[in-house]
């Protein structure tokens, strides 16, 4: 049934097209898939033309399916768009394919690990167990210690190789970026050199030499979204859709609770004490959880979409993908983020207002005019440096005012 639909006359798909592809049976596995997911039959057939294209490209270079990486992706993009390349239908939907199949291929043929990616998993296991980082700083940390390791190193990691020398090297190496860049090389260059005096090495003077970038951290914009706009924001919401819900829900958890837009996605069913009126935040960055109370809109919110607007799903995640392919897993960050910059400019404030952190910003303000002590806003916004929460609150336009003096000063 399911090949019959699959190569209708509509689709214009030829059942021997698309078994002589390279690709054959990741197509038919994903057309499987999503015809049992009830996705359209147009956006079923424009997959499988992705898959195709990819297939066909991949067969014309002579590339093996256990030989492809990460880097055909761009290679195939390029070969099919000129540069730049639009930003239409065609090119999200042939991007979105080619990831899919390396990201299927590399599970089933794995690359064999060079010594450098050893050594990052080996740095990278000392920072999840012994530092407790979270995954999004120790891949921060990850990359550049792999860019700094693969400079030097092709085999063989050899730590007695390196010298001082080397380490002015690669900064001269880094001349041409950000002074953010050569900042955080510095900071993870640091770290690895203590995981390897934790190992015994002797790498004294080597830490010595990593060279400190500090910088002033730049002053924060005193703008902030008024009560008015955040109205206005949350009436231009469409709450009689499922995604209008689930926007609307995710805004109010912005500007009630301050919350990150990333911890966001990390909400489960199991967060909420209905009874308490409270909600479990799963903090990313410091990875402790913060118990925070719900206002009634909030709450409201948040039973109106898991009632009316939650697809059916065994995630235990509260905000789901409502109509986009997968339908029913959890909704990714970047999702959550062009929803609610989409609907700044349905509101017709996407003039003053952009993205989602504008928001927590303003949430940190307000409670300072509130009169609440620095202190408390740390904890509901997660900080664990109050230099972090002082950022926050140091524009305080409305509080200045009251202490200006008239001039000219009598």
């Amino acid at each position: 049934m399911q090949e019959l639909y699959l190569y209708s006359t509509h689709t214009k798909l030829s059942k021997e097209i698309v078994e002589s592809n390279c690709l054959s049976d990741i197509i038919i596995k994903t057309a499987t898939c999503l015809i049992q997911r009830g996705c359209s039959l147009s956006y079923t057939s424009r997959q499988v033309r992705s898959l195709l294209k990819f297939g066909d490209w991949l067969n014309s270079n002579r590339i093996p399916l256990h030989r492809v990486t990460t880097s055909h992706i761009d290679a195939f993009l390029k070969n099919m768009f000129p540069s730049p390349p639009p930003q239409n239908k065609e090119y999200r939907y042939l991007k979105r394919a080619a990831c899919f199949t390396v990201r299927f291929l590399l599970e089933q043929y794995p690359p064999s690990k060079s010594p450098v990616e050893n050594e990052v998993e080996r740095y990278a296991e000392h920072l999840r167990s012994n530092r407790g980082l979270n995954e999004h700083t120790i891949q921060h940390h990850c990359r550049h210690l792999r860019k700094f390791l693969a400079m030097f190193f092709k085999r063989k990691i050899s730590v007695w190789r390196l010298s001082p020398t080397k380490i002015r090297d690669y900064f001269d190496s880094l001349s041409q970026e950000t002074k953010n860049v050569r900042h955080a090389s510095s900071c993870t260059l640091r770290s690895y050199f203590r995981f390897l005096q934790i190992q015994g090495w002797k790498v004294d003077r080597l830490l010595e030499n990593v060279p400190s970038h500090q910088f002033s951290r730049r002053v924060l914009s005193p703008k902030i979204v008024s009560s008015n706009d955040l109205k206005t924001l949350l009436r231009s919401v469409d709450k009689s859709t499922e995604i209008g819900k689930r926007t609307y829900a995710t805004i109010l958890c912005l500007s009630d609770l301050g919350m990150r837009v990333g911890d966001i996605p990390r909400i489960t069913l199991d967060d909420f004490n209905w009874r308490d009126g409270t909600i479990v935040i799963r903090n990313n960055k410091s990875g402790s959880p913060i118990h925070l109370p719900m206002s009634k809109r909030l709450g409201k919110a948040f039973v109106d979409y898991i009632s009316k607007g939650r697809p059916p799903s065994e995630s235990r995640r509260v905000f789901l993908c409502c109509s986009s392919y997968p339908i029913g897993k959890p909704v990714s960050v970047r999702g959550i983020w062009h929803e609610i910059n989409k609907q700044w400019e349905v509101a017709e404030l996407h003039e003053q207002y952009s993205g989602t952190h504008v928001i927590r910003h303003s949430t940190a303000t307000n409670l300072k005019r509130k009169g609440v002590p620095l202190k408390v806003i740390a904890d509901i916004m997660g900080h664990q440096s109050m230099y972090s929460t002082s950022l926050y609150v140091q524009v305080d336009v409305h509080a200045l005012r009251q202490v200006a003096q008239p001039w000219p000063i009598k």
